[in-house]
């Protein structure tokens, strides 16, 4: 999908692919919280489960519109 600034990216994770999703979003925590209780990684890895669907959107600026800075994007 594209507008006048950018373009849109859309991820879909399913099935299986939410489980090894919650194994990143995890490995993350423990990554950037040193010493996060177990139950609280527990809980992370969890979280994709809670649904049969999760998507992800992100754009990707365009740094050669010399209209529209990158901040406003």
């Amino acid at each position: 999908m594209t507008s006048g600034r950018f373009t849109w990216h859309f991820v879909f994770v399913a099935g299986e692919a939410r489980v090894a999703f919650g194994g990143v979003l995890a490995a993350s925590l423990a990554a950037h919280a040193s010493g996060t209780p177990p139950e609280r990684l527990a809980a992370e890895r969890t979280k994709p489960l809670h649904t049969l669907l999760l998507v992800a959107a992100s754009a990707a600026l365009r740094h050669d519109h010399p209209g529209v800075p990158a901040w406003e994007q």
